[in-house]
């Protein structure tokens, strides 16, 4: 048994979104039933908005990897956005899905979509740059 006295965001437990049917372990980097966390010494679950909010918990603290790893959709990010600037409400529902992804990485948003879009443009940065190179002592 893990005693969970002190906060650990690789071995926690989370209520995402008020659903306290299922929580999230970043143990198991799943969901797994309250029973099974109560296996578990002093287990007492953080309470977390979204997967969003969760996902960028986890990377923050260094263990991404133990996050969820699904595509937020449009609407998740529009209404994680939207609590922390409510005021933007009508200018989030006016954008795309790219500008808002964008924004989501402005508000420091950890979300996966952007992250691998992100490494695919630097990924292809480097390729021409190398094929600059090959090219230029051939």
């Amino acid at each position: 048994m893990t005693a969970h006295l002190t906060y650990s965001a690789d071995d926690w437990y989370w209520v995402v979104a008020g659903d306290d049917s299922i929580w999230w372990s970043s143990k198991a980097a799943a969901y797994v039933p309250p029973d099974q966390a109560f296996l578990d010494a002093d287990v007492v679950p953080t309470r977390i908005a979204d997967e969003i909010e969760l996902v960028t918990v986890l990377e923050r603290a260094g263990v991404g990897i133990m996050a969820p790893q699904r595509d937020f959709t449009q609407a998740e990010l529009v209404d994680a956005m939207t609590r922390i600037e409510p005021g933007r409400a009508a200018e989030f529902d006016r954008k795309s899905l790219a500008e808002i992804e964008t924004d989501a990485v402005s508000f420091n948003l950890s979300i996966p979509q952007t992250k691998i879009r992100q490494r695919q443009a630097e990924a292809s940065a480097l390729t021409a740059k190398i094929d600059a190179r090959i090219a230029a002592n051939s």
